[in-house]
């Protein structure tokens, strides 16, 4: 009977057939990982998934996925499952990730074609025309000495009158070389601020990190690939005040170009999808800043916390909370927002691992949204590693430590989180 525990545990552990690329693997390759590694995407490498492929030896990038898929790394998805859920997961659940491992130490069998089920696709998003194309003046070539190039670009429209929008899109023009990209709403006076910096810097755009280095800054939408356009449920629309400006920052990532490769071009577009003039929707979104701006992280200290409490005695009815974009810099490593009513607490969001280059905005699965009630408390928690270790890397030369405080410059660091927030449409 001991000589059998260990092939029952085995069984137990690893239930049914064992996995092969077609039947198994193949279906959670295309579901999770194309967006990034399809011909023309920002994967380092393209993903050959079809039968003649795998005719003989797996392709060469296989043994780097596998590895990446195993240690959690791949696909990128930041939010916690220990949180609220979040629409549009990109995440691989532990069953098949297990499913991966377990594969991979049986040597990868191949299985038969004809086992192969194409993965179901998400629903695609159908919409008309858009109301509203807008782009730069003219394309930007990344600069190839800038493994990550951070460019803002000023839109030229300047919105004579509210505009509510009702779905928004970002559609990157290169998208070989576009990691992600974030949308900021200014007012008047932050867009006369990237007008003068717009002028100070050569070429379309300027450059930019933290945000897009102004004032009042309203953080609208992010986009990492894969992710589909934002349609609003019936009813609900975002206000664009009157005299806004528009910046889309774009993160260029040039590592997957040739050494002597001439960087194409890009002018990635936002679309707009817009309610006619004067009509209203039944409730509007709009994003709430919380921040912890005192931020004070000494030289050299691994591990320091920054933390707010947000306290709302008297709100007004039928306010709720249904997503949230969290932000930091390059020293964060974990951030985090959290709801106490009386005894109960509840994490809304958390992003455990912290990374620059993986940040988006996300929304809550809809029957997750958060009603906001009197008396809620809301405490929004940073940690920093201002380590040796932990500094970032300009130019290729890394940082020494040093003192860091709130900006919106690269070495600044930020503590800094939108929660979208649904209300009447009269709310501001």
């Amino acid at each position: 009977m001991r000589t059998l525990l260990p092939l029952l545990l085995a069984a137990a552990c690893d239930p049914g057939p064992p996995p092969t690329y077609h039947r198994d693997v193949r279906p959670l390759l295309e579901a999770h990982c194309l967006g990034c590694h399809d011909e023309g995407g920002i994967g380092p490498f393209v993903m050959d998934l079809g039968e003649e492929a795998w005719a003989g030896r797996p392709p060469a990038w296989v043994p780097s996925a596998v590895a990446a898929i195993e240690a959690g790394t791949m696909p990128p998805w930041m939010p916690s499952d220990d949180c609220l859920p979040v629409a549009g997961s990109r995440q691989l659940s532990d069953a098949e990730r297990r499913t991966v491992r377990r594969w991979a130490r049986d040597g990868m069998p191949v299985g038969r074609p004809r086992t192969y089920v194409p993965p179901a696709a998400a629903p695609a998003v159908q919409l008309e025309e858009p109301d509203l194309l807008l782009q730069a003046e003219e394309p930007y070539a990344a600069d190839p000495t800038r493994p990550d190039d951070y460019r803002c670009f000023l839109l030229d429209h300047d919105f004579p009158d509210d505009t509510w929008v009702r779905a928004l899109s970002v559609e990157p023009d290169r998208r070989e070389l576009v990691h992600h990209v974030l949308l900021y709403r200014l007012d008047a006076a932050g867009g006369a601020e990237a007008e003068a910096l717009d002028a100070r810097d050569p070429g379309p755009g300027y450059t930019c990190y933290g945000g897009p280095g102004t004032n009042a800054v309203d953080t609208l939408a992010g986009w990492a690939p894969g992710q589909q356009p934002e349609v609003y449920p019936d009813g609900i629309a975002r206000r664009i005040a009157q005299g806004s400006r528009l910046v889309l920052q774009v993160h260029y990532n040039t590592l997957n170009l040739e050494p002597d490769e001439a960087v194409p071009g890009d002018q990635t577009q936002l679309a707009l999808w817009t309610l006619d003039k004067g009509e209203l929707p039944e409730r509007q979104l709009i994003s709430e800043p919380l921040a912890v701006g005192n931020l004070d992280l000494p030289p050299g200290d691994p591990h320091v916390v920054a933390q707010k409490h947000f306290d709302y005695p008297d709100v007004p009815e039928g306010l709720q909370v249904i997503g949230a974009g969290p932000h930091m810099h390059q020293l964060g490593t974990s951030i985090r927002l959290e709801r106490r009513r009386g005894l109960d607490r509840r994490c809304l969001i958390e992003v455990p691992d912290w990374d620059f280059d993986w940040q988006q905005s996300y929304f809550f699965e809809q029957e997750a949204w958060q009603d906001l009630q009197d008396g809620d408390r809301y405490t929004l928690t940073c940690t920093y590693d201002n380590s040796a270790a932990h500094q970032p890397v300009v130019n290729g030369v890394q940082q020494e430590p040093r003192r860091v405080r709130w900006g919106d410059g690269t070495l600044d660091e930020m503590c800094l989180l939108y929660a979208f927030v649904l209300g009447p449409p009269g709310l501001r």
